[in-house]
């Protein structure tokens, strides 16, 4: 496990993989004030059925955002859209906790084709 980083102009997404990336992936977002440490836990559990995406949300973490604009809830939504195409992830399971549910809630109505169940 070794933390990356990955995005575009506005966003450079700091992240882990848990497990085993040709077995399904369960991308986890973290609550207000947490970084992706918060799950690392429950992606240990998790690991030999799934490979655990845990993501540090702008604001948290090592996750850097170029201007304060990005913090939109729209932009910030689009912004993990990327991060999986980016990661060649079409679909995945999706699970928020606190900020990371309203998120992930976001997320699982206007970009439900990219998750294949959703935990709040």
């Amino acid at each position: 496990m070794e933390e990356q980083a990955t995005g575009d102009q506005n966003y450079r997404f700091n992240y882990v993989f848990i497990g085993d990336q040709n077995k399904p992936i369960v991308l986890f977002l973290h609550g207000f004030m947490g970084c992706w440490q918060d799950f690392q836990e429950i992606a240990d559990l998790l690991q030999p059925a799934f490979c655990c995406l845990l993501v540090d949300l702008p604001g948290h973490g090592k996750t850097e955002v170029s201007s304060d604009r990005y913090y939109q809830m729209p932009e910030v939504a689009m912004a993990i859209v990327n991060l999986l195409k980016q990661l060649s992830i079409p679909r995945c399971f999706l699970i928020g906790y606190s900020m990371g549910g309203r998120l992930a809630l976001y997320l699982a109505v206007f970009f439900s084709e990219y998750f294949i169940k959703v935990v709040l």
